[in-house]
C-alpha cells in the first residue's frame, strides 16, 4: 500500500508491518512487554485515510491505528466483556466514504465509525430483515453514485447510506457464485466482481437509483484466457488508465473494458435426449405397449407417462455456438421443485426418480453474456397413477366398502333379532312352566281336600 507521501507499507503473515521510504526499510513488530506495538504480526489489511491516519487490520488482533508521530499503535479490539468500537478482531477490509466515515469490514458483520461523532455503528445480517446478507464480509468499495458495494461469502451487497438499506445479489441474478472475493468500478461506473468460479463483469442499469438498480452480467473463465478460474480475495483493482487488474492463485490479467465486444442476445434451449429407466427414447418408438414419443424430443411438447416410468431423465443445450459465451443454465419442475436448480454448461442433464402420480412442467431457462435469462422451454410431464390410485379404483373401493356395511348391518339385525326371538321363547317358556306349577297345585289342593271328607265316610 502506497500512502500519500510515497511510502510503501508492506503487511506479511506472521512478520508484522513494513515500510520502505525509497531508501530503507523499517519493521512494526508486535511485542509482548510493548502494550503500544503492533497488536498481531498477521497483517491482512492497510489503508489510509483523508487525515493520514494509516489504519491496520490483522487476522486475530483487530484494528489498530498507527500514529507517526510517537510510533505507537492505538489499539481497537473486540471484548465481549465490554462495549467495542468493533465485533470481531478479524479485519478483512478497510475503506473511507466521501463523507469521512471510515468502514471496516470483520467476519461478524460491518462496523462504521461516523466522522462526525465519532461513534461506531454496525452493521450486520439479520434473518428476516432488510440487511446484509451475510456476516462474513471480504471486500467493499463506494461506487461513483456514493453507493457502498460490499463483498460477502453469501452474496453482493449494496448498501444506501442514505436510507441505511441493503439490497443483496447472488446466483439467483445471473452471478457465478454466492462468495464475491473482490470488487471494483471501471470508467462507466460498471462492476468488475471476481469469484470462485470465474470473473463477471455488471454492466448497470439505473445506477443512480437504490431501488430501481439492475444489471446485466457477463461472465468470463478461462476460456477468455483468464489466468484460472479462482481468483484471490481482495485481489482487484483499476489503473490510471482504466484498465482492470485482477489476481488470482497463477497470476493475474490486466483487462481493458473499452476493447471487450459484446455477445449476441439470447440463446434458444432445446430438449435433446429423453431417457426412461436409463433407456433412452427415440420418436415413434414403442415403450409398454404405446408410442411415448410421437415425435422428436426437441419438438415435443408433452410427454405421458406411466406410473412404473416415473424414474426418467432430460437432456437440454443451449444453441449458443459463439466462443466464450460461458452459459449458465436453471430449471424447475413445477409440481416438484420449489425454486430454480442453478447449473453450469457441463451440466445439462435432469434426473428424476420415484416422482408421485400427477401434472407436471419442466422449466429451463439459458443465462450467456446478455442482459438477462432467455424465455424459459417448457415441457409439459403427466405421470398416470397405478390402477390402484385410479378414480374406477376408488369407485371399487367405495362399492366394497359400502357393501360391507350393508352387510354388517344385516349381519348386526339378524343377530339382533335371533337375540329378540330367544328371550321370547325363553320368556314363553318361564310363563309355561310357571303355569304347570299353578296347575299341579290347584290340582294337588283339590285333591287333598276330596281326600279327607271321603276319608271320613269311609272310616
Amino acid at each position: 500500500y502506497m500512502d500519500r507521501t510515497g511510502k510503501i507499507w508492506v503487511g506479511t503473515y506472521m512478520g508484522g508491518l513494513n515500510s520502505f521510504d525509497g531508501s530503507a526499510f523499517t519493521s512494526y513488530r508486535h511485542h509482548e512487554n510493548n502494550p503500544a506495538s503492533l497488536v498481531d504480526d498477521r497483517v491482512w489489511k492497510i489503508f489510509e485515510d483523508r487525515q493520514g491516519n494509516l489504519w491496520v487490520g490483522t487476522l486475530a488482533g483487530g484494528l489498530d491505528r498507527f500514529d507517526r508521530l510517537t510510533g505507537k499503535f492505538i489499539h481497537h479490539q473486540f471484548d465481549p466483556a465490554v462495549k467495542s468500537p468493533i465485533q470481531s478482531n478479524y479485519i478483512s477490509a478497510i475503506m473511507e466514504d466521501r463523507r469521512g466515515n471510515l468502514w471496516v469490514g470483520t467476519a461478524y458483520g460491518i462496523d462504521m465509525k461516523d466522522a462526525k461523532t465519532g461513534e461506531w455503528i454496525h452493521y450486520g445480517n439479520a434473518p428476516g430483515t432488510n440487511s446484509l446478507s451475510n456476516n462474513n464480509v471480504i471486500s467493499m468499495f463506494e461506487s461513483g453514485t456514493g453507493f457502498i458495494w460490499i463483498s460477502t461469502r453469501e452474496g453482493l451487497n449494496l448498501f444506501d447510506p442514505a436510507t441505511r438499506q441493503f439490497r443483496s445479489f447472488d446466483r439467483r441474478d445471473g452471478l457465478p457464485d454466492n462468495t464475491i472475493l473482490s470488487n471494483t468500478e471501471d470508467a462507466k461506473g460498471n462492476l468488475w466482481i471476481t469469484t470462485p468460479n470465474g470473473l463477471c463483469n455488471l454492466v448497470l442499469r439505473n445506477a443512480g437509483s437504490f431501488s430501481t438498480l439492475g444489471f446485466s452480467v457477463i461472465s468470463y473463465d478461462v476460456m477468455n484466457d483468464l489466468q484460472g478460474r479462482e481468483f484471490n480475495e481482495n485481489a482487484a483493482g483499476r489503473t490510471r488508465r482504466g484498465e482492470i487488474l485482477v489476481g488470482g492463485p497463477f497470476g493475474f490479467n490486466l483487462i481493458d473494458p473499452a476493447a471487450i465486444a459484446t455477445y449476441a442476445p439470447h440463446p434458444k434451449i432445446v430438449f435433446t435426449s429423453f431417457q426412461v429407466l436409463n433407456k433412452e427414447v427415440t420418436s415413434g418408438e414403442t415403450v409398454n405397449g404405446r408410442v411415448l414419443l410421437p415425435e422428436a424430443i426437441p419438438l415435443a411438447k408433452e410427454i405421458n407417462l406411466k406410473y412404473g416410468e416415473n424414474i426418467f431423465s432430460i437432456e437440454f443445450a443451449a444453441l449458443d455456438f459463439s466462443h466464450g459465451s460461458n452459459l449458465k443454465y436453471a430449471y424447475k419442475l413445477e409440481g416438484f421443485n420449489k425454486d430454480w436448480v442453478y447449473t453450469g454448461e457441463s451440466e445439462r442433464r435432469i434426473v428424476y426418480t420415484n416422482l408421485d402420480p400427477g401434472t407436471y412442467t419442466l422449466k429451463v431457462k439459458a443465462f450467456n453474456n446478455s442482459s438477462t435469462w432467455s424465455e424459459e422451454k417448457s415441457l409439459l410431464i403427466t405421470i398416470a397413477p397405478p390402477f390402484w390410485r385410479t378414480p374406477l379404483a376408488f369407485i371399487l373401493y367405495f362399492l366394497v366398502v359400502a357393501g360391507a356395511l350393508l352387510l354388517a348391518r344385516k349381519v348386526t339385525v339378524e343377530r339382533t333379532r335371533m337375540r329378540f326371538e330367544v328371550q321370547q321363547q325363553r320368556r314363553e317358556a318361564e310363563r309355561v312352566q310357571v303355569l304347570d306349577r299353578m296347575k299341579t297345585k290347584f290340582f294337588t289342593n283339590v285333591s287333598h281336600e276330596f281326600r279327607t271328607p271321603l276319608s271320613l265316610i269311609i272310616s
